[in-house]
């Protein structure tokens, strides 16, 4: 018998009047790696959601869902959201504790992660100061830790830079190939994936609608138009999105940053040093970066949501701002009281992929209760709805699917016809390639490099597509 079975499954989300989920025939092995894939909606995380048991959402089943394994661990987008403790130390062994392992036993474990995982270095740190790839392995390793039988990865690298997302593929690779850990991981990056995959599922409309090879998927997608692994072939958005031409910037600023300086503690270290910028007005700009560069930083500044202790920060305007993580703006109970007050939200939503028309069952859902991707496009549809003259995006394109990327640009465009100006801080190379003006690049709290899109992806090495 297979360690995942699925047989003439479906699962309805109550209220939502169609089936999320519908597994005719499935099988997964014991230790295999299987990627999953597919544009937003398509039922990643439903699956997820049902594969972990977890019944906090309300719904129908029908048919069978068998998984064999009696313990699992869930690695989610929001790296922050599942750290409980503030030490790195304590984090690690805090589920031990919660299990009653001895402390003999939490002594051994803890010496066996710090190896594994090579924390040594992070063993004594503040969980706060770690970057987001550091949090991400760190929420792994506790999961780990109390050695689950499945591993479930759900949009794991959404905000990694690609070092990080690089170094994260090679711990997901190790769990699975040296402990032989049953590994099912969704990506909307999932080329990140594709050499350590033993098999790809893409779903569309709750199905899956490949099961395969990369080099099938490959094939198939390139010998057939509209096929549902196309989008995720290289060079897509660019191939299929519209072309724009470089907006005519003003030579007026919309933000400028006078030698800035930032840390987030008195006495503690300098996480934006001397920094200068001037954003153009009427211009797309795209900011790039390692994580823990100081990019999200830098635009907490710019929108005046933090204040530097030395130099000055001017804007001409007002100011829409997306954080990194879009839950910090929701307020309400119910998507489509986000979203109400302004039909271009609504609009918005829609043109982005999320279904909140009259009686679809999202708009009726509570914002924490939506995928990673549905949360980051309901923020970006209640941010680009403000009336503002300047819009900063941190990490726009997180969780969204290369056809979700293409309606953001198109968007994204229509507003610079409007004269407004925007900046994007984001690790997506390709979308701010097609998207931007002029890109930028932050290191240890500076600013390395500014300039045209075709300068600066001709200039550096790493950064290209």
């Amino acid at each position: 018998m297979a360690f995942i079975e699925a047989k003439d499954y479906g699962f309805e989300y109550e209220g939502a009047g169609k089936k999320s989920l519908i597994l005719d025939e499935l099988e997964i092995d014991e230790g295999e790696l299987v990627l999953v894939f597919g544009r937003s909606g398509c039922g990643k995380t439903t699956l997820m959601r049902r594969l972990a048991g977890q019944d906090m959402f309300r719904g129908t089943e029908t048919g069978k869902l068998t998984v064999k394994a009696n313990s699992h661990g869930y690695v989610w987008q929001d790296t922050a959201s599942q750290i409980v403790c503030d030490r790195v130390e304590s984090e690690l062994v805090f589920g031990m504790e919660n299990m009653g392992y001895s402390k003999e036993l939490m002594e051994r474990r803890l010496a066996e992660l710090v190896m594994f995982f090579g924390l040594d270095g992070l063993l004594h740190k503040k969980t706060y100061e770690l970057s987001t790839g550091e949090q991400q392995i760190l929420n792994v390793a506790s999961a780990v830790a109390l050695k689950p039988e499945m591993m479930l990865y759900d949009e794991p690298t959404g905000s990694m830079d690609p070092a990080s997302a690089d170094r994260f593929l090679s711990i997901v690779k190790k769990i699975n190939k040296e402990l032989g850990i049953t590994t099912i991981l969704t990506e909307q990056r999932p080329e990140i994936f594709f050499e350590i995959a033993d098999r790809i599922l893409v779903m569309d409309e709750g199905r899956v609608v490949f099961n395969g090879s990369h080099d099938e998927l490959m094939r198939a997608a390139g010998a057939s138009s509209g096929h549902p692994g196309e989008a995720y072939l290289p060079g897509f958005i660019g191939k299929s999105g519209k072309t724009y031409e470089v907006s005519g910037c003003s030579d007026k600023n919309a933000i400028s940053a006078k030698r800035v300086w930032f840390r987030y503690e008195q006495g503690g270290q300098d996480v934006i040093k001397d920094l200068s910028f001037e954003l153009k007005a009427g211009s797309i700009s795209a900011m790039v970066g390692a994580n823990g560069s100081g990019k999200s930083t830098l635009a907490m500044l710019l929108a005046g949501l933090k204040r530097p202790y030395m130099g000055k920060v001017r804007a001409v305007g007002d100011i829409a701002y997306l954080p990194a993580n879009p839950v910090y703006m929701f307020t309400k109970d119910k998507v489509f009281k986000e979203l109400g007050g302004d039909r271009t939200a609504p609009e918005y939503a829609g043109a982005l992929g999320l279904d909140v028309g009259t009686g679809a069952y999202t708009a009726n859902m509570h914002p924490m209760d939506l995928s990673g991707g549905e949360m980051e496009r309901l923020g970006l549809a209640i941010a680009l709805s403000r009336e503002c003259d300047i819009y900063i995006l941190d990490e726009p394109t997180k969780g969204l699917d290369p056809y979700a990327k293409i309606a953001l640009n198109d968007i994204l465009h229509t507003m610079i016809r409007k004269n407004k100006t925007i900046l994007l801080i984001t690790h997506d190379v390709e979308f701010a390639a097609v998207s931007s003006d002029n890109m930028a690049m932050m290191f240890d709290g500076r600013l390395v490099a500014y300039e045209s899109t075709e300068a600066f992806l001709s200039n550096n090495y790493f950064y290209q597509i």
